[in-house]
Parts: C-alpha cells; sequence; structure tokens
C-alpha cells in the first residue's frame, strides 16, 4: 500500500508540474501568429518543403519552434499525447540554426538533412536535463546527464527536438496508456487508442503537430500507431 501511494504522489506531482510548465510555454505564444497560408500550409508540409521555406526566407527555425509548439498546445494535449515541452533549449537551438542558415546560404552550401525540423521524440529517448520516464513514476525527477546516441543523431542531422511523446508505462503494451499521463486519444476518434508503444507520436504526426516524430519499435511500436493514426512510420 505504501508503495502504491508513493508511486501515485510521484506521478501527480510530476504530472501537475509538467502541466503548469506547458500551461506557461503556452501562454508566452498565445498572441504568436504566421501569415495565413503558412499556418495552413505547415501543419501538412513535408521537411523538404519546410527547407525550401527557410530557405527562401518565408519563415525562421525559431519561427517553427514557436508554431509547431503552440499547435501542439492547441491539438494535442487534450489527447495526452505529449508528455514534456523542450521550449527553452529548442528557442536557443533555433536560433543558432538561423545564425547557421545565413551563413550556409552566403556560401551556397546545402542544409543538412533535418535541418531547423522540429522533431518530436518518444519518452524513451534521453534528452540531456530532462527525465526519460517511459510512463513509469520510478523514472521520474531523474534528469539525464547527456543527450542518448538517437538525440545525438539527431541534432547532428540538424533537427530541433521541441516535445516528448507519451508512451505506455515501460512500452510493455501495444496502446498508449499510464498512470500518469493517461490514454493517448486517437485523434479521429477519441474513444479509441492510439496503438503504442509510440503512440504520442502517432497522434503528433497525425494532427500535423510534428513534422517527424521518433519513435521505437520491437513489436510492433511505430507501425500499430503509424495504422491506427493514418500515418507513415518506418520501424528502425
Amino acid at each position: 500500500i505504501y508503495m502504491k501511494f508513493k508511486h501515485s504522489a510521484t506521478a501527480k506531482k510530476k504530472a501537475t508540474q509538467t502541466k503548469d510548465h506547458v500551461k506557461s510555454v503556452l501562454a508566452g505564444l498565445s498572441n504568436f501568429k504566421l501569415s495565413a497560408d503558412l499556418e495552413s500550409e505547415l501543419p501538412k508540409a513535408s521537411v523538404s518543403r519546410i527547407q525550401e521555406l527557410l530557405l527562401a526566407g518565408r519563415v525562421t527555425c525559431e519561427d517553427l519552434v514557436k508554431f509547431f509548439t503552440r499547435l501542439t498546445g492547441e491539438r494535442c494535449v487534450e489527447l495526452n499525447a505529449v508528455v514534456d515541452f523542450l521550449y527553452e533549449e529548442a528557442i536557443q537551438m533555433a536560433k543558432e540554426r538561423d545564425q547557421t542558415l545565413a551563413k550556409l546560404k552566403k556560401e551556397k552550401k546545402d542544409l543538412p538533412p533535418l535541418f531547423g525540423i522540429p522533431i518530436s521524440i518518444k519518452d524513451v529517448l534521453e534528452y540531456k536535463g530532462h527525465d526519460t520516464s517511459m510512463g513509469s513514476a520510478t523514472c521520474c525527477f531523474d534528469p539525464c546527464d547527456e543527450h542518448g546516441l538517437v538525440v545525438m543523431q539527431l541534432l547532428e542531422a540538424g533537427a530541433v527536438p521541441f516535445v516528448k511523446s507519451n508512451c505506455p508505462q515501460l512500452l510493455l503494451i501495444n496502446e498508449t496508456n499510464n498512470w500518469m499521463w493517461g490514454r493517448a486519444k486517437n485523434p479521429w476518434d477519441t474513444e479509441r487508442t492510439t496503438g503504442g508503444s509510440s503512440g504520442g507520436e502517432g497522434a503528433l504526426v497525425a494532427m500535423g503537430c510534428s513534422p517527424v516524430g521518433i519513435g521505437s519499435d520491437g513489436g510492433g511500436s511505430v507501425r500499430i500507431p503509424a495504422n491506427y493514426c493514418g500515418t507513415v512510420g518506418i520501424r528502425p
């Protein structure tokens, strides 16, 4: 009984802390808007199209982080698809990417494959300074000392991780549900599941809140959410 109470108390504390942070971030973005055509195009845009917009100067890397963070708040928080916003780090990274972009354009060099693209990452991937909770209270309040290998590879490719997505506790079932973050709801019918274990990613990509989402798949954990949410999934 004591262990269950402790687990529940930790889960509640972590969830409350995250919700407060999300509210603060979204409050700061409440008045952020791009042009009407960009607001319409970006949720459906491919990586190559977003990079075309960057090179044309129609949007900045900082704009992209703000836009997709705000969109995630509007469309996916209530779906329980997101467990952490990496906003402060993502904005700083985006500003650095914008400086690099100016140099690359001046030197007429090609962009790295994911340069400037905001990317959501499943909450099994280690991001420096943030928990890797995997839906379990026992993994909370223990921020990672360093980025994991997958995150390092994304950063080398120029990507900008901006949110972490929901998954079942310790990834052990093929839906996305846990006591801490709740059940990820299918964006097309909230009474149904997103599948799992990369279900948060399925919802984020399906709703246009993330151009690319990184999950993991041992027995269908990317493929099932892709099928249930109507997206394309590639098994790592």
